[in-house]
């Protein structure tokens, strides 16, 4: 979604009197929204290596700049991936795995945050790869 500026300033606040305006819609596409959300790490994906018979786990922080409901859609890959909060200003999606090493388990996920009928998504890959380490004694 791109920024309304207003020459070259980021407008991050819309008032009509003294109503908050929360989105612009053209038709029926949301064109800006005051939603603004982050992730930890900032790239919105989180990969680790588990070496033999440990087990690998991974995050991805999301974080809205007010109190939003979270919605969690499955884009693609394993649907075992974990979610945190329903609503409220940070939620996280999160894997592990104890497979068999030389595997790799990965889940993508639309994380959605909703605000007055305003939603604003973020696609989040958080992924778990198992390896044997050679040099590990038996």
């Amino acid at each position: 979604m791109p920024d309304l500026r207003v020459g070259n300033t980021q407008v991050s606040n819309v008032k009509v009197g003294s109503t908050q305006v929360e989105a612009v819609y053209v038709g029926s596409n949301l064109v800006w929204s005051n939603i603004v959300l982050t992730t930890s790490p900032s790239s919105g994906a989180s990969y680790v290596t588990a070496y033999n018979d440990a087990t690998g786990s991974t995050g991805v922080g999301i974080f809205a700049n007010k109190s939003v409901s979270w919605s969690f859609n499955l884009v693609g890959g394993s649907n075992t991936f974990t979610t945190g909060s329903s609503s409220g200003t940070s939620t996280s999606v999160g894997l592990s795995y104890d497979g068999d090493p030389i595997s790799t388990l990965t889940s993508v996920v639309d994380v959605t945050a909703t605000y007055n009928g305003a939603s604003v998504t973020t696609r989040v890959t958080v992924s778990v790869h198992k390896d044997i380490d050679v040099n590990e004694n038996p």
